[in-house]
Order: C-alpha cells, then structure tokens, then sequence
C-alpha cells in the first residue's frame, strides 16, 4: 500500500487480515494512526515513514501501544515531526518504547532552528514548556488577584449604597401589606411565619 497518496485508514481496515506479518504505509498522506491492529497476533513489522505526520495523538499511540505485545518494529522515518509543547507526550512516548522504533537514533525533528533528537527534543522542551507553564499559571493568578481587587474596591466605594438596597430591598420583600378600602385610626404591624400566614389574613383582619 505504498505511493497510494492514502490520507486517512478505517479503524477496522485490518480487521479481517489476521494473518499480516509486515505493513507498508510509507510514501503517503497519513496524519496518524488510527487503525486497530492488537488482533494481529503475528505482525513484525509497520512502515509508516514518508508520510506527513506531525505527532500522533493520544489515540493513535494508544492503538500502536496494544500491538507492543507481539514486539512489533515500527519506522516513522522522514515524516515531518513538530517539536512543540503539544507534541511533548508524543515524545516521551517514542522515547519509552524505543526498543519498537527501528533506527531511533535517526529520528530528528526541528526546534529553534535547529533539527535534534528525540531524547535532546524531550529534554529542551520539558524545560522550555515547564518554563511556558509557569507563565500560565502565574498569568491566571495575577487575572484572579486582580478581579477581586477591583471587585473589591467597588464593594467599599459602594457599600453605603450597596446597603441602602439591601434594607429597601429586603424591606419590599420583607412583609404583606393588607389592601383595602376601609379607613382605621391605627396601624398594626404583625410578624409571622410563612406557615401561619392565613392566620392573620384570614381571622385577624375580620376580627379586628
């Protein structure tokens, strides 16, 4: 399946070839792995250089990852690695497994202008995105700070007013005045639960 101009392979394209020994992916247009290949049991080597990958994602090193059972060789040789902070689980991926990659030595990819191996790649970027991480965080820290000083100096420039709608506001809320068109000589203010509320409503007023 070499020189097919392949982008992209079924999850099951192999599903019904148990019986593969060597897969040759190279010289194509694939971005990454997303083929089911744990059922081949017999499977030696997978040759996916030439192609235009810049990392695998998370699945794609997770469905390779399950064929490392049967020692099978891998070669991504000649594809486009992206060194980046993205990119550094990928990485310290390959790294791990090294004894599955042929030719790991061999493996470069370009950073700062200049093309490094995987192990240098893996130290230069944990130390540059451990660097990048820390401007993050301590970014939304001063954002937080921030907030809640200005929240705050609003709060105490406006807390007489603040507290002035408050008592107004639980003051409209706060009790039921009686409507009606008759005339008293006095008012009367009666507190009372929730429950109770009919009490007053229902007995006192006719009483009174």
């Amino acid at each position: 399946m070499s020189s097919n101009r392949l982008s992209i392979l079924f999850k099951k394209f192999f599903w019904r070839s148990t019986k593969l020994k060597q897969v040759y992916l190279d010289h194509n247009l694939l971005v990454d792995w997303n083929v089911t290949i744990e059922h081949i049991k017999g499977l030696e080597i997978i040759d996916i250089s030439w192609n235009q990958i810049l990392c695998l994602s998370p699945n794609g090193m997770k469905l390779l990852e399950k064929s490392f059972s049967t020692n099978v060789s891998i070669t991504m040789l000649n594809n486009p690695l992206h060194c980046s902070c993205d990119s550094l689980n990928f990485f310290k991926w390959v790294q791990k497994h090294r004894k599955h990659f042929l030719h790991f030595k061999n493996y470069t990819c370009s950073y700062k202008g200049g093309d490094f191996t995987i192990s240098k790649t893996n130290i230069l970027l944990k130390k540059d995105c451990a660097s990048y991480i820390e401007v993050i965080v301590l970014s939304v820290i001063f954002i937080i700070t921030f907030i809640t000083v200005v929240c705050t100096s609003l709060i105490y420039r406006f807390r007489w007013k603040l507290r002035y709608w408050y008592y107004f506001m639980k003051g409209a809320y706060g009790y039921h005045r009686l409507e009606t068109d008759d005339h008293y000589q006095f008012d009367a203010f009666v507190s009372y639960p929730d429950s109770d509320r009919h009490f007053p409503k229902d007995e006192m007023v006719d009483y009174l």
